[in-house]
C-alpha cells in the first residue's frame, strides 16, 4: 500500500532522511523504530503528503492520498483541549463529509473498543495521556480508513495504556486494516508484522522483529534473577537503608495522591518506581526531596526525619528532571562549573578536579569544550547527570531521564548509574521504559496513590505464568498487577 523510493530530506543544514526506500505490504503492521531524531516523524509526514522530499518519491495505492482512506494520527495531539470527546471527533468526521448519524455510530464503536464510551462527555482537557491518545486514534478511525498511520501513538503514557492501544490495534488489523505505525518501545516492535530501524535519518534494516532482535541484540535487554536479597520489613537493618516511609500520605484537598505508602529503599541500589500516569509518582518524590510535605504518616530520608529535616535532606540529594535544564550556549564544562557554582562548591583546584571526575564519568573528556546545543541527546543526557552528583549526593532522584534516546544510549546510561550504585549512590528512577526497569535492583508499583507491589524484578515476573513461548515482561505484571487491583477496588464497592 506504501512505497518510497530512496526518499531524501533536508532542514537547513540538517538531513533528516537519506536515500530512504521502504515498502508497506496490505493487511501488515509495519513498524518503525528509532530514537526521537532519527527521521520518523519526517518520513510519515512526508508519506502522508505534508511533506515534499527533496528527492525521491512516495507511491501509495491508488485512491489512498488525500481520501478518508488514509487515517492520520500526529505525534502531538491536534484535537481541541476545550471541546469534549464526541464534540472532537463531529468535527474531525464533519471535515470528511460524513454525516452526523454515521459519525455517532462510528464514534460509539471505537469509544466501546477503547473503554471510552463513558467518559465522551468529558472535556479533552481533563483526560489522562492515554485517553488523549485513545482519541485521537478514534477521530483518525472515523472515515473507516483502509490504512492507517500513527506517529508514536504510545509515547509517554504507562504500559496499561499502551497495551490497551495494541489491543485496539491488532483488531483493527484483524479486521483487514493495513497499519504504519512509529514507536521508540522495543516490546512494541515485536508485536509488527516487519519493522523498520530507522537511525540519523538513514534506514538500516527492514524485516522480521525476530531477526532485527537477532541483529541488533543490543536494543532489547532480558533480565536474570536478582543477586540482591530483598531485605524482609522484619529483620531489615534501618542502617542500611536509604529510604524509610510509614503510612506516608498526602491530600490535596478530598483528592489523596499518596495513600497510605510503605517503602524501604537500601542504600546503593537502584530503585524503580513505576505506575500509570497519575497515579502518585511524582508527589512522592516531592515530599522525599523535602519539597512537599506530608498530610500523614512519616518518612525517614539519609537518616532526617522528613518533616524537621528537609534542608538537611535537600544537602545530601541531586535531582536530573524530565526536562532538558542546560544551557546550549554553554560549553560542557562551563555547564558544569555553573553547577558547581549554584552547590556551593568553593572556586579553585576542588572545584576543577570534581568537574573533571564528572567528565570523566559522563566519558566526555572530548566533548568538554563544545557547546552544549551540539551534543547528541546521549551525551546531553550524560552531562545532565552529571551536573546533578557534581555534590556528591548519597541519594539521587532521576524523573524519566532517558526520553527521547535511543535503546544502546538507554543502555549505556544505565551502565553509568550502575557503576555510581556500587559507589555506594543511591538511585530512585522513574520510567515508563519497562527494559529500564528490569535493570533496577529493586522496583515498586504506584496506583492511585497506593502501593500494590514491591520486589525485584524476577520475583515480580515470577507472579505471571507466560503463555507457551512467551517469557513474562514487566509489561505483562503492570497489566496484571492493575487489573488485580481494578478487581479488587470493584469487588470492595459492591
Amino acid at each position: 500500500m506504501i512505497r518510497t523510493d530512496e526518499i531524501t530530506k533536508s532542514f537547513d543544514k540538517t538531513m533528516a532522511l537519506q536515500d530512504v526506500s521502504l515498502n508497506v505490504e496490505k493487511g501488515e503492521i509495519f513498524g518503525l523504530v528509532g530514537p526521537d531524531g532519527a527521521g520518523k516523524t519526517t518520513l510519515i509526514r512526508t508519506i502522508c503528503g505534508l511533506l515534499i522530499p527533496d528527492s525521491g518519491r512516495v507511491i501509495l495505492e491508488e485512491g489512498l492520498a488525500g481520501t478518508g482512506r488514509l487515517g492520520y494520527m500526529p505525534q502531538r495531539f491536534s484535537l481541541y483541549g476545550d471541546l469534549s470527546i464526541m464534540e472532537n471527533i463531529h468535527v474531525f468526521g464533519s471535515l470528511y463529509g460524513i454525516d452526523r448519524e454515521t459519525i455517532n455510530k462510528r464514534a460509539d464503536r471505537v469509544l466501546t473498543m477503547t473503554g471510552m464510551m463513558a467518559f465522551k462527555d468529558r472535556i479533552a482537557d481533563k483526560l489522562s495521556g492515554g485517553m488523549r491518545q485513545k482519541l485521537s486514534i478514534t477521530s483518525a478511525l472515523i472515515t473507516q480508513p483502509d490504512l492507517l498511520i500513527l506517529d508514536e501513538p504510545t509515547y509517554g503514557i504507562d504500559p496499561v495504556s499502551r497495551h490497551e492501544i495494541w489491543k485496539l490495534l491488532r483488531e483493527l488489523n484483524r479486521s483487514g486494516m493495513t497499519i504504519l505505525v512509529s514507536t521508540p518501545y522495543m516490546n512494541e516492535a515485536e508485536m509488527c508484522h516487519r519493522v523498520g530501524y530507522l537511525d540519523n535519518g538513514v534506514l538500516h534494516y527492514i524485516g522480521t522483529p525476530k531477526k532485527f532482535k537477532s541483529d541488533y541484540p543490543d536494543m532489547f535487554y532480558k533480565a536474570t534473577d536478582s543477586s540482591v536479597e530483598w531485605l524482609e520489613k522484619s529483620s531489615a537493618d534501618s542502617r542500611d537503608l536509604a529510604i524509610t516511609t510509614n503510612q506516608l500520605t498526602r491530600n490535596f484537598g478530598e483528592f489523596t495522591a499518596v495513600d497510605h505508602v510503605d517503602i524501604k529503599v537500601p542504600k546503593g541500589k537502584i530503585y524503580g518506581f513505576l505506575g500509570p500516569n497519575g497515579a502518585g509518582k511524582t508527589t512522592l518524590i516531592k515530599m522525599l526531596c523535602g519539597l512537599l510535605e506530608p498530610s500523614s504518616g512519616s518518612a525517614q530520608v539519609l537518616g532526617f526525619d522528613l518533616k524537621s529535616g528537609s534542608e538537611q535532606i535537600k544537602q545530601k540529594i541531586g535531582y536530573m528532571s524530565q526536562k532538558y535544564s542546560l544551557y546550549d550556549d554553554l560549553t560542557a564544562r562551563e555547564n558544569l562549573d555553573f553547577f558547581a557554582g549554584i552547590y556551593g562548591i568553593p572556586e579553585g583546584s576542588a572545584r576543577n578536579d570534581r568537574i573533571d571526575e564528572v567528565i570523566a564519568m559522563a566519558n566526555l573528556q572530548d566533548r568538554q569544550n563544545d557547546m552544549a546545543g551540539t551534543l547528541s541527546p546521549g551525551l546531553k543526557q550524560r552531562l545532565a547527570l552529571g551536573s546533578a552528583i557534581l555534590a556528591k549526593p548519597e541519594l539521587v532522584f532521576l524523573d524519566e531521564p532517558t526520553s527521547g534516546v535511543s535503546p544502546i544510549t538507554r543502555k549505556d546510561f544505565f551502565q553509568v548509574i550502575g557503576k555510581l550504585a556500587e559507589e555506594g549512590v543511591t538511585i530512585i528512577v522513574t520510567t515508563h521504559f519497562m527494559d529500564e526497569a528490569e535493570r533496577c535492583d529493586l522496583l515498586m508499583f504506584l496506583l492511585d496513590g497506593r502501593l500494590i507491589a514491591q520486589d525485584t524484578p524476577y520475583a515480580l515476573k515470577s507472579m505471571v505464568r507466560g503463555d507457551e513461548g512467551h517469557e513474562p515482561t514487566l509489561d505483562d505484571i503492570f497489566v496484571y498487577l492493575t487489573q488485580k487491583h481494578a478487581g479488587e477496588a470493584v469487588a470492595c464497592n459492591e
